[in-house]
């Protein structure tokens, strides 16, 4: 009677095992079906999709091709987004705005990516939790199950890709997110013993090509290959495999620290971090232009070069190749830009940013904080769910660790986009409630809850999306052809070409704008320009208002100038080596004189010639 009793237990377990196996299937089924096409979704829908920083990345993938390494690697962009887009249009050679699409191609193959590697990382979550928890508690109380577990992981990462990372972002933080996510699953493989050569030998290179990603991944290298020392737990056999694991980081990323230190004049594996801790903790409020300002920020060693006080004209067509030369190697022209450590200004920052976190924090759906909230009401044993997401400091301590690294100096909801997923996956994992015949119920209804809430709050948007992606097909407007932006963009290139403008000249540019992408689809460098100063709402938000006062208004004070003035800045511009001026500029008031309007835009155009050059003389 006992052995036919310990059979029917086997078989239901085993029934149960495979129950779950299948609903786990179809979760996974449901999760690719849901995020990709929501990624999908927003890449085709998103109309202004060639930003300031993306045109940067494509100018430097062009020059990594062309085998232009001196000008391609910047102590301000990573190089390997770059790579990617570079290699993408390489392959496929577009024409004209099929760029666009090739690029959306990438970030779609990216996005792809970070799916793959964000699967991987739950499924050895949910391992590893079955194995170290579930197995102690067995019997006692009721911890997460794995079902749960990756429902409320799938859960996370799509509210992250609606409301901090879009798949349309042509920046690399997408990709830096699924290399995060890999080498996140595969400390955890370490952790259940996976402790071979080959595994080390996988995360060396994770890391490295996570360096070469984003800077921010080389200290973080550090930490990462701490963890996984102490993860082995037997010294004599860590030593080595940490060893090679250093070794292949090291072989890749070498190379570029020591372009990078070169260019610096210094050892260093980067430049942005001190750029932005300049600007944001030290209150330096331009992005462009920097010239000493304000004093006792340093002494600048190449910035643009002034052409005209008032209105102000820079020119920088050299020695920066690209589009717009100003950002597409920021850190050249701010160079002899001293970063220190202020404590009033630290503190000023360290508080917005805390407040920035607070945002994110509240922001998250409410189904995830009421779902939680009850399950933590029905767990007795406080300090079991202590234990629990202690046992799991190695992916804590990483997470926690690079959210106080960029709350240092900027916090943006891109550059913290993973972390969150992985500090929620760990706290929710740390839920034990008492075992009872309806415990596993609440915690699956509660779950369900959770994603019922998420649903309908995203429900409207959805729809919403769904009707434009009906309409673009209807209007046969591919990854946004047709759109304002597409056509404002292949307008003033259409408009340039007939003016006799090609490819390889250079024009100015008057307005605040960082949209240079029809300079270039028209192969163009925008090499001068009067700017007006933007508001940065995030820059504003960080730095004192006395640091953000008196920014210059000479887009105003030329369109108020004579037209004797106006006149000598054309000579000026010309004799810079610019053909043309363009703005998206001018005044509602204004007679257009020399200026041609674009139709269908705000842009206008000014043909600069050598006639002007001899005006006045």
């Amino acid at each position: 009677m006992g052995a036919v009793t310990q059979a029917q237990s086997g078989k239901q377990e085993a029934d149960a095992r495979d129950l779950e196996i299948r609903n786990l299937r179809r979760l996974r089924i449901a999760f690719w079906i849901v995020a990709g096409v929501t990624g999908f979704l927003q890449i085709w829908l998103q109309d202004h999709i060639i930003w300031a920083d993306s045109l940067s990345y494509l100018d430097s993938g062009d020059m990594l091709w062309q085998g232009d390494f001196a000008n391609a690697i910047t102590n301000h962009w990573s190089p390997g987004l770059p790579f990617l887009l570079g290699l993408a249009l390489k392959v496929f050679h577009p024409i004209g705005l099929w760029e666009v699409a090739v690029v959306k191609l990438v970030d779609l193959t990216i996005f792809l990516f970070a799916m793959g590697s964000f699967d991987f990382f739950v499924n050895q979550f949910c391992r590893y939790h079955e194995r170290s928890v579930v197995s102690e508690y067995l019997g006692t109380k009721l911890v997460a199950p794995k079902l749960a577990l990756a429902s409320v992981g799938y859960l996370l990462f799509i509210w992250t890709i609606t409301r901090l990372l879009p798949a349309w972002y042509t920046t690399p933080d997408m990709l830096m997110m699924g290399i995060l996510f890999l080498i996140c699953g595969l400390l955890l493989k370490i952790k259940m013993g996976a402790t071979g050569w080959m595994s080390f030998a996988i995360l060396g290179v994770l890391l490295g090509c996570g360096y070469l990603v984003k800077a921010p991944m080389f200290p973080l290298a550090f930490m990462f290959l701490g963890i996984a020392f102490l993860l082995v737990g037997d010294f004599k056999k860590a030593v080595p495999r940490i060893v090679l694991s250093f070794g292949l980081f090291a072989l890749i990323a070498t190379p570029l620290v020591l372009k990078l230190s070169q260019l610096a004049g210094g050892l260093t594996f980067g430049k942005s971090g001190a750029w932005n801790y300049a600007r944001y903790v030290d209150g330096i409020a331009v992005a462009y232009h920097w010239h000493g300002q304000p004093p006792g920020s340093g002494t600048p060693l190449h910035p643009t070069r002034v052409l005209l006080e008032t209105p102000t004209v820079y020119e920088f067509g050299s020695p920066v190749r690209g589009t717009f030369p100003p950002w597409r190697d920021p850190y050249y022209w701010f160079a002899g830009i001293n970063p220190h450590f202020d404590l009033k200004g630290q503190w000023r920052v360290l508080k917005a940013n805390a407040k920035i976190l607070e945002e994110q924090a509240s922001g998250l759906e409410r189904g995830f904080i009421y779902g939680f909230l009850i399950l933590l009401c029905m767990s007795s044993d406080r300090r079991l769910i202590a234990r629990i997401v202690a046992k799991q400091w190695f992916l804590l301590l990483p997470s926690i660790g690079a959210l106080a690294m960029f709350s240092i100096v900027l916090v943006q909801d891109r550059y913290v986009a993973p972390y969150p997923i992985v500090i929620g996956l760990v706290v929710f994992s740390g839920v034990a409630v008492v075992r009872s015949a309806n415990s596993l119920k609440l915690v699956y209804v509660t779950v369900l809850l959770a994603a019922a809430l998420f649903a309908a709050s995203s429900a409207r948007p959805a729809a919403a999306e769904l009707v434009s992606f009906a309409k673009s097909l209807h209007g046969n407007k591919v990854l946004g052809r047709g759109g304002p932006w597409h056509v404002s963009t292949e307008a003033v290139d259409d408009a340039l070409r007939a003016r006799g403008i090609q490819r390889g000249d250079r024009v100015a540019y008057i307005g605040g704008s960082g949209d240079f992408y029809w300079a270039r689809l028209a192969g163009l460098q925008v090499n001068a320009e009067i700017r007006q100063s933007a508001p940065d709402t995030i820059l504003y938000s960080l730095v004192p208002n006395t640091s953000v006062e008196g920014l210059e208004h000479s887009v105003d004070i030329y369109w108020a100038s004579p037209s004797e003035l106006k006149e000598k800045i054309d000579r000026i511009l010309y004799k810079a080596g610019s053909k043309a001026i363009v703005t998206d500029a001018f005044p509602a008031t204004g007679g257009t004189n020399d200026w041609d309007h674009v139709p269908g835009t705000s842009f206008y155009i000014h043909l600069l010639s050598g006639r002007t050059e001899g005006d006045g003389k």
